[in-house]
Order: C-alpha cells, then sequence, then structure tokens
C-alpha cells in the first residue's frame, strides 16, 4: 500500500510541476511530429516539455522513440531524463534508457526525481525478490554459489542492472531501498582500505564487500550493453555507486574503447578510492586497448600518491612492449614517493636487459630512515637475482657502511645473484664474517652459504645458533636446517667444531650429523667421545648421531672401545650397540666386549653377547671362558644368548661341552633346547654329550626331544651309535615329527631298518602332508634295505591324495629303479591321469625307464 501511494504520490507531482519553470502539456495542443520537431528546440525547457508530451501520448508516440532516443544525449540533464522516462514507458529496450534514469533520479526537480526513481525501482521486481538470497549464500561463505547467481541474473538482462547499481550505491546507508515487492535489503559494502574512507563512509565487513564485488562481477558480465549506465554511473554524486562503476567497467570482456575516456576523467574524482579505481579499471583495459596507456601514463604525474602507486602497478604488465610506458616508469624513479620509485624500478630491473637507471634507485633506498622502505627495495633486489649483477659495485661497497641494516641488507642481496654474479664480492664478504655486528656475521655467512661456501660459513653460524638468546641465533638456526644428506662436504669443518669451547656449538653439529645420516660417517670418531660426555643431553645426541651413520668406519672401532670401559651404563650400552653395527671391523673390540659380560647390569651382559654375534664368531676364541660362565648367569637371555653364540663359534667352543651339558638340566625348557643344539653344533668334538642327548629324547618337551634328534644327527654317525636304542624307542614316539627325525638318523648309521621301515610306514597316515612327503624321502634311503615293504609303502603313497606326497613318492620310484613292470607299473598308469601335469610327466619318465620301447 505504502509503494503505491509513493508511485501515485510522484505521478501528482509530475503533473503539478515536471518541467523547471514550465506547466504540464496538454498532449492533444499539438500533434505527434510537432512535438517530435520540439525536442530540438533552442529552449531546453521546451525540449523537455516535448518529451513529456510524448510520453503522454501512449502508444500512438511509438513512431517518435529514435527521436528520444537521440534526446538522451541532450546537452541539458532535465531534457535526458524526460526523454529517458518517455522510452521507458515507450520502448522495452532499456540500453539507452537506463542511463537517463540515473540522470533524471539525480535531477534538482523532485517531481523528476520521484518520476525516475519509481521508474528505476519498478524495473526488474524478480531480481531484486532473488537478491535477498545471493547475500545469504555470500554471508555463508558458500562461494562456489556466487557464479551460479551471476548466472542466473546474467540471464534476466539489463532487467538486473537497477538493483545490482542499488547495492553498489547503498554502501553508506544501513538499508538498500525497497523494491516494488516491498523487500529490504541490507547495505551492501564494497572492499575498501579503511584509511582512504571519508568521513561518511562505513567500515568495510567481510559479508557485504563479498555482496559489492558479486554487484561489480556481475555486472561486467553483461558487456557492451550495460556501458552507457556505468559511464553515467561515474558522474553519480554516490561515492559509493562510482566506484563500483568504475570497477564494472574495467572487468567488461572484451575492453570497449568507450570506456577509456570516462575512466581517465574519473581519475580527478574527488574520492580517492574512486580514483584508485579507476587506476586499476584502466590497468584491466590496457593490455587490450592501447588509448588505455595515456591517461596510466598521466597518473604518474597525478598529485595523489596512492593514484601513482596504482598506475605504476598496472603499468607493470604493459612496460616491456611499450615505449610510453617504460618512459613515464623511468621518469618515476624520480617521484617523491618511495613506494613508487621502488616499484617503478622493480618493473624496469626485470627486464631483459634490466634498465641500468633503476638500480641506483634501489641501492639508495636501502639507506632511506624509514626501515619499511628499506626492506622494501632489499627485497625487490633479492628478487631481481642475476639480473642485479649491475648492482655487485655498490652492494660491496656497502658491505663496509657504518648501518648495521644496510650491511645487512647488501648481504642479503648478494647471496641471490647467484655464485657468478656475485664472485667479485666473495672477498667482502669473507671480510664481513669478522664484523662486531653479529646479525651482519650471520648474514653475511648465509650469503656465503648459498653463493657455494658452505665449509667458511659454518663457524659464524654454528657460533650464533649456539647463543639461544641472541637475536641472529634464529637466522643462523634456519640456515643450518638445511644441511642435509647432500652437504656432506662440510664434514670436516663439523669435526673442527666439535671442538668448540661453547656447549651450544657442540650440541648444534652432533644434531646437524643426526641429519647428515650415512654422509657424516667420516666424524664418527669424533663423536664417540660424546658418549661419555657429562651432559645427559650431548650422549643422546650423540648416539643418535652415530646410529643414523649406518655401519661405523673401523676407525671408530678404539673409541667404542674405551667407551666400553666408561663407568656410566648407558654409555657402554650404546657403544656396544654401535660396535654391534659393525661386524668384523671391530674384531679388536673383542676383548673390551668379553669384559662386559662380567657387568652388574643384566642388560649390558645382554648387549655384549649380541655384540659378538654380530662379530666373527671364529675370531672370538678368548671368549670362551666368559661365554662358558654366562651359561650359569642368573638372567635367562643371558644364559640363552650365550649358548647361541657357542653354537655359531663351531668346534672352536669346544671346551664349552662340559658346561652346557650341565645345562641340558636347565628348568627352562628354551635353555635345554638351545644347549642341545649347540652341542649338536659343536660336531664330533661333543661326542661325551651322546648319553644326555639320547636320554632327552624321553623330555616331555615335544621340541626338545626333536632338538636332541637333530644334534645327534649333526655329531655325526660314528659319534652315535651307542645312541641307536633311544633312537629306536623314538620311533614310537607319539610326535610324528620326532618319529622321522630319529629315522633319518638311524640310516646313517644303517641301524634297524627292519624297524626303522614300519615306524616310517606309520607317518604316512598323519593328516599333514609334510609329514607324508618326509617320510617317502626316508624310504628312498631304506630301499636298498627293506625293498619290499618300501616298494609296498610307496604305492601306497603313490595314491595318496595329496599331490606333492605322490610327486615325492614318485622322485623315489624314480631314484630306486624297479625294473618288474609288474611291480610298480599299474601305479604309474594310474598317475598318467593325475591332475598334476608334473607328476604325469615323472609317471611317464618311470615307465619309460622300466620299459624303453
Amino acid at each position: 500500500m505504502g509503494q503505491r501511494l509513493f508511485i501515485c504520490l510522484a505521478i501528482m507531482l509530475g503533473s503539478i510541476a515536471l518541467v523547471r519553470g514550465g506547466t504540464p502539456p496538454a498532449p492533444g495542443t499539438k500533434s505527434l511530429d510537432e512535438w517530435t520537431h520540439a525536442l530540438k528546440d533552442k529552449d531546453a525547457a521546451n525540449r523537455a516539455r516535448a518529451a513529456l508530451a510524448i510520453e503522454k501520448m501512449g502508444e500512438q508516440a511509438k513512431p517518435a522513440a529514435p527521436a528520444l532516443a537521440e534526446a538522451l544525449h541532450d546537452e541539458d540533464a532535465v531534457v535526458r531524463g524526460r526523454a529517458a522516462l518517455a522510452l521507458y514507458h515507450l520502448d522495452p529496450n532499456l540500453k539507452p534508457v537506463l542511463a537517463g534514469l540515473l540522470v533524471a533520479r539525480r535531477d534538482p526537480d523532485a517531481g523528476l526525481r520521484g518520476e525516475a526513481r519509481a521508474a528505476w525501482d519498478s524495473i526488474g521486481p524478480g531480481v531484486r525478490a532473488v537478491l535477498p538470497y545471493v547475500r545469504e549464500t555470500i554471508q555463508r561463505g558458500t562461494l562456489p554459489g556466487q557464479p551460479k547467481a551471476a548466472t542466473v541474473l546474467q540471464k534476466h538482462g539489463l532487467d538486473a542492472v537497477p538493483a545490482l547499481l542499488d547495492l553498489l550505491a547503498a554502501e553508506s546507508s544501513s538499508q538498500l531501498p525497497s523494491g516494488p515487492g516491498g523487500v529490504v535489503y541490507a547495505a551492501p559494502i564494497p572492499i575498501r582500505p579503511a584509511q582512504l574512507y571519508s568521513g561518511t563512509r562505513v567500515v568495510p565487513t567481510a559479508g557485504t564487500s563479498q555482496l559489492a564485488n558479486f554487484a561489480v562481477t556481475t555486472l561486467g558480465r553483461f558487456g557492451p550493453d550495460v556501458l552507457p549506465t556505468l559511464i553515467e554511473a561515474l558522474r553519480d554524486p554516490n561515492p559509493s555507486l562510482r566506484d563500483g562503476a568504475a570497477q564494472s567497467l574495467g572487468r567488461i570482456e572484451p575492453g570497449i574503447r568507450e570506456a577509456v575516456a570516462p575512466l581517465a576523467q574519473a581519475l580527478q574524482d574527488p574520492d580517492p578510492l574512486v580514483r584508485l579505481r579507476a587506476v586499476q579499471a584502466l590497468g584491466q583495459l590496457a593490455p587490450q586497448l592501447p588509448d588505455a596507456v595515456p591517461p596510466l601514463v598521466a597518473a604518474l604525474d597525478h598529485k595523489d600518491s596512492n593514484v601513482r602507486r596504482s598506475a605504476v602497478v598496472a603499468l607493470q604488465p604493459l612496460a616491456p612492449n611499450s615505449k610510453p610506458a617504460v618512459a613515464a616508469l623511468t621518469a618515476a624513479l624520480t617521484d617523491p614517493e618511495p613506494f613508487v620509485r621502488i616499484r617503478a624500478a622493480e618493473i624496469l630491473g626485470r627486464f631483459d636487459p634490466p634498465v641500468k637507471q633503476a638500480f641506483p634507485t634501489l641501492l639508495e633506498e636501502l639507506r632511506d630512515r624509514d626501515p619499511t622502505m628499506r626492506q622494501m627495495a632489499g627485497q625487490v633486489l633479492e628478487g631481481l637475482g642475476p639480473r642485479g649483477r649491475e648492482a655487485v659495485p655498490a652492494l660491496t661497497e656497502m658491505l663496509a657502511d657504518d648501518a648495521p641494516g644496510v650491511r645487512v641488507q647488501a648481504a642479503r642481496i648478494l647471496a641471490h645473484l647467484g655464485p657468478e654474479e656475485a664472485k667479485p664480492a666473495l672477498p667482502a664478504l669473507l671480510d664481513t664474517l669478522e664484523a662486531d655486528d653479529p646479525m651482519v656475521r650471520v648474514r653475511a655467512a648465509e650469503a656465503l652459504w648459498d653463493l657455494g661456501h658452505a665449509r667458511k660459513a659454518l663457524p659464524v653460524l654454528l657460533e650464533a645458533a649456539g647463543r639461544p638468546g641472541d637475536a641472529s641465533y634464529s637466522i643462523a638456526f634456519q640456515v643450518l636446517q638445511r644441511i642435509g644428506p647432500n652437504t656432506g662436504d662440510i664434514v670436516p669443518a663439523l669435526v673442527d667444531a666439535l671442538k668448540d669451547d661453547n656447549e651450544g656449538v657442540r650440541m648444534q653439529v652432533l644434531q646437524i650429523l643426526q641429519r647428515l645420516g650415512p654422509a657424516g660417517r667420516e666424524a664418527a670418531p669424533a663423536v664417540v667421545p660424546f658418549l661419555r660426555d657429562r651432559n645427559y643431553n650431548l650422549r643422546n645426541y650423540a648416539y643418535t648421531a652415530l646410529a643414523q651413520m649406518g655401519r661405523l668406519p673401523k676407525e671408530a672401532a678404539p673409541a667404542l672401545v674405551e667407551v666400553l670401559k666408561d663407568p656410566d651404563t648407558s654409555a657402554r650400552y650404546q657403544a656396544a650397540n654401535l660396535l654391534s653395527q659393525m661386524g668384523p671391523d671391530a674384531r679388536e673390540a673383542i676383548p673390551a666386549v668379553v669384559g662386559l659380560l662380567k657387568e652388574p647390569d643384566a642388560n649390558v651382559r645382554f648387549q655384549a653377547l649380541q655384540v659378538l654375534r654380530q662379530l666373527n664368531p671364529h675370531d672370538a676364541k678368548d671368549a670362551v671362558p666368559a661365554l662358558v660362565e654366562a651359561l650359569r648367569d642368573k638372567d635367562l637371555n643371558v644364559r640363552l644368548q650365550a649358548a647361541q653364540m657357542l653354537g655359531q663359534m663351531g668346534p672352536a667352543a669346544a671346551s664349552a661341552v662340559p658346561a652346557l651339558l650341565e645345562i641340558l638340566k636347565d628348568k627352562d625348557p628354551n635353555i635345554r633346547t638351545q644347549a642341545a643344539m649347540t652341542l649338536g653344533r659343536l660336531g664330533p668334538d661333543a661326542a661325551e654329550a651322546v648319553p644326555a642327548l639320547a636320554g632327552l629324547l624321553r623330555d616331555p618337551q615335544v621340541n626338545i626331544r626333536q632338538t636332541a634328534a637333530i644334534a645327534l644327527r649333526l655329531l655325526g654317525p660314528a659319534r652315535i651309535k651307542p645312541a641307536v636304542p633311544a633312537l629306536m624307542e623314538a620311533l614310537h614316539d607319539s610326535d610324528s615329527n620326532v618319529r622321522l627325525l630319529a629315522a633319518r638318523t638311524l640310516t646313517q648309521v644303517n641301524a634297524g631298518a627292519d624297524q626303522v621301515v614300519p615306524a616310517v610306514v606309520e607317518v604316512l597316515r598323519n593328516p599333514n602332508p609334510v609329514f607324508r612327503s618326509q617320510a617317502v624321502s626316508i624310504l628312498g634311503q631304506l630301499g636298498q634295505q627293506q625293498p619290499q615293504a618300501v616298494l609296498q609303502a610307496l604305492l601306497e603313497a603313490l595314491d595318496d591324495k595329496d599331490s606333492s606326497v605322490r610327486t615325492a613318492a614318485l622322485q623315489v620310484v624314480r631314484q630306486l629303479r624297479y625294473n618288474n613292470p609288474k611291480d610298480v607299473e599299474p601305479a604309474l598308469i594310474k598317475i598318467l591321469k593325475d591332475p598334476t601335469p608334473t607328476n604325469r610327466y615323472q609317471a611317464i619318465v618311470a615307465l619309460r625307464q622300466i620299459n624303453p620301447n
């Protein structure tokens, strides 16, 4: 209801006084042609009255549309506004109308403004209804939805333009104007630097700024059709609208030449941010439109330093191919604003080849009182890299400057030039390593590091890294963190640094060696003594560094042996562990390691045995007495390791047989098992163990009985004859594996074949096919002594359900070469249908052996 009242009021106001100083015309007083002709009257009031009269004539006035369109360019704003309103009612084509309505909306005449605003607000009601949802989407941060929303609005064509421009114009108000549907929208606020706002602006917020940016982007999508409206918006009193219009003109694709002049004019806008937007828009258009370059060049002379700053940035992509831009940027090297000078110098310095005039400017800025400008100039020179070779002489001089900050910047820049380019400055950099200021020293060291002189830089960096409270510590620490496996050439310098009096330096070196890993192996002898250091952290760092090196060089063994004598348990433990990694290279450490077997700490004793196992056992004969003693150790693991070690030594440990026989009675089954196996590995020298091993064939533990059978076989047939009765008894063991092991051992001494074969045949009924296959293999060794019994067992095995058992039986049949076809031929013929190809082939070969024809 309120909106209808507003529109009626606007119409009433228009009927009272719609032109300056005049009265509403009577449409019937003149013909359409006469009113159309009056649109070109010398008197602006008459032209405005004619446009109004044509509007009132309704549909019959459509032939006057071209003349009204021409009147949109009238020098008088009222005439343009009246022509726009008339066209709005006569022709749905909004392209020429919207700009005129913008003009009319700001007319001094209240009636004309009211009617224009009513017409403006009535355009695109559907668009205005959608905008609240767009705003909600943006505030929620669902950015992927914005392009979709822009596409939807774009489909509405120019109907969407008024609502979008209203978004941009509403920045300084708390609410958007209500549309025809009575919807009220929250005010959008474009993204703006807060310091550039005038007193009437509202500080921006993220959500509304994005909403305004959405409006700008969408307007740019309308292309040339929206150009007249945006150009007119650049003249609007509302700075937010001018701001948005300038941005939109820069985003129209492709760029339109007609946008250049209005944007150039906007460089003189009273609002500072609008001027910046105009520069940015010209910068966006310039790559496509050469006409945009002159305004940007002219902007470098603008009184507003922010405009000049933006102009420098905008000219950057154009400069290499635009002589006017190069000339303007060169002139900007003398700009009173440091930022402008630095950015211009940066752009010119990136040319190939660089513009030489850029370097004096940048070098001068390195001495600026403002640390921000010094830093900016330094970063620019660093970023130029090898292009900055022209600055090397001046940078070399700066290394001797009285101001530490200047020397620091010079060193940092030289580091980025490259080894060849900075070579003339190397003597000065080396001298700077002796500077009084620690930060200057560290930056010089960093530069030398980057230029490939790490060994010369390392002492200074380590010295700084050893002072955690110093300002240069973090820089040195960061540089040292770059050390890795590919920087092994600094190891000699690291070894020297391990002698430093500063504990922090030594700690840094050890941490670096950790990162070097195998590349730092050369430093191992120098690192080993730190395993005995009083500082717990140093000891741990040293141990980790040594462990990371992998197999240490033999030169490290003597130092590790010395650590084995240290009273500290952890030091001895660490040394023993490192020696175990060295293997045979640590043979000379064997006596010292053996000595550890007497240590009170069980972990140390155990570790000593581990080391001995890793060393060549045959070189450890002197360790046998200590190992024998270790067989009586209270610690189970020590006893077990000692028994294993003696087994590895073989016949060299024959003197340990009595002690091993003693621990065959140990309560722990693992010890008894290992002792039995060790005795077997000692070979014939352990013949006195035969009775005891034979007795173990009756042990309640099945794994001990199995091991005893294996050990007896290892002793050899000449030594185990006294054990035959026990082995014959074992043929009836409840465990199939014990029976097989006993049978295999008995085959070595050719004893009791008549008893062995039945025991082995019994295993052929074991559910485990592995045992059945082993039984077949043993039968093959007894075939000559018990041919018929073995043959019957093999015939049974040839019919086994498991393929591997049948395969084993076929191999034995071929091995025994049964010549009587009646014995095995039927079974072999049956195998010809075996599902396993290998078995079928083996059967064919066996049949050919029986009957070659």
